[in-house]
């Protein structure tokens, strides 16, 4: 690509071995040119919002060589974004092996370059056809307002509309990055109209992600210990069961030894009522003994008695017999005799 005119001839400050300008670079007076939090968080954000893409390039204080053959035509811009490079490390940006020039662009002005953004490297981007050009004025020196953006139409810039938040925010829209770009005081943040958010630079993302630590921390913590809890409860509930078990197996197994004393003593009970028959049938069989005997006893008693009057009547026969003499005894036997 060339071109003529003072855009041709522009001289940048020596560069480094990889093409990147110093990252602090400053005035004769010692002082840096500009926050370089400012163009860190920029340049940052923009590369971590667009990590993704793998045919966006975003970077910044990096030589562009927009002239084959001609080392002095160079510029580098404080951030750039190009939409259809590819996503890679570079040590400079030459617009001849690229697919393009870069579509948006921002330069943080200083005293030591207020005029050359204003004037000549406006008219560069205007050439190479960077399609949104944007001035920051961290300082508030030099431009007013401090922040404002350029939309490249028909070959020439017009001024983006701002508007003024509540806060007093001042924001402006880049269709190019499809973000907005805030300035609240001297805070520059490129803000997410999808999110409604602000793209955290690089301690508020720390402090994020020390902030989503903690709270995973604290997430694992509850989450442990409502583990506990539940195993606490799962254990009580198994040791509650387990003694619902132990009681209900002891009162099985005292109902059983219940069950067995009451066996025990209905067989106590049917021995001693069996006990309690034989002894009423020894008692009546003693008893019969006792009627058999004494029945047996009388009819002795009677034999005896029989045999004592059956021995005195044949005594006092004897008697009679004996006294009657012989021959009246013979009459009686032959007077017996005759009867008979």
């Amino acid at each position: 690509m060339h071109l003529n005119g003072r855009a041709r001839l522009v001289q940048c400050p020596a560069a480094g071995g990889n093409g990147r300008l110093p990252q602090h670079r400053r005035q004769a007076d010692g002082r840096k040119r500009f926050p370089t939090d400012t163009l860190t968080y920029a340049v940052d954000r923009l590369r971590h919002y667009f990590r993704n893409h793998a045919e966006v390039y975003a970077s910044g204080n990096l030589l562009i060589y927009y002239e084959e053959g001609s080392p002095g035509a160079r510029v580098a811009p404080d951030v750039f974004v190009v939409f259809g490079a590819r996503n890679v490390e570079r040590s400079s940006y030459r617009l001849w092996e690229e697919s393009k020039a870069p579509d948006f662009v921002l330069e943080i002005t200083s005293r030591a370059t207020w005029r050359e953004d204003r004037t000549w490297k406006r008219e560069l981007y205007r050439r190479l056809g960077v399609r949104e050009y944007w001035q920051y004025d961290p300082t508030r020196d030099y431009l007013e307002p401090p922040l404002q953006g350029l939309d490249l139409v028909d070959g020439a810039y017009e001024r983006l509309p701002g508007r003024v938040l509540a806060d007093g925010t001042l924001a402006l829209r880049s269709e190019v990055l499809g973000l907005e770009l805030r300035l609240a005081g001297r805070r520059l943040r490129f803000h997410d109209p999808q999110t409604g958010e602000d793209l955290p630079d690089l301690a508020e993302t720390e402090e994020r992600l020390l902030e989503a630590e903690d709270q995973r921390r604290e997430a694992a913590a509850r989450v442990e210990q409502e583990a506990a809890a539940r195993r606490q409860e799962e254990a009580a509930r198994q040791a509650a069961e387990t003694r619902v078990q132990q009681e209900a197996a002891a009162r099985q197994a005292a109902e059983t030894r219940i069950q067995q004393e009451v066996a025990a003593r209905r067989q106590e009970a049917s021995a001693r009522q069996a006990a309690e028959t034989r002894v009423q049938q020894e008692v009546a069989a003693r008893r019969q003994e006792a009627s058999a005997r004494q029945a047996a006893e009388t009819r002795v008693q009677q034999e005896v008695a029989a045999r004592q009057a059956a021995e005195a009547r044949l005594a006092e026969l004897s008697r009679h017999y004996y006294a009657a003499g012989p021959t009246s005894r013979i009459d009686r036997r032959l007077s017996t005799h005759r009867r008979t």
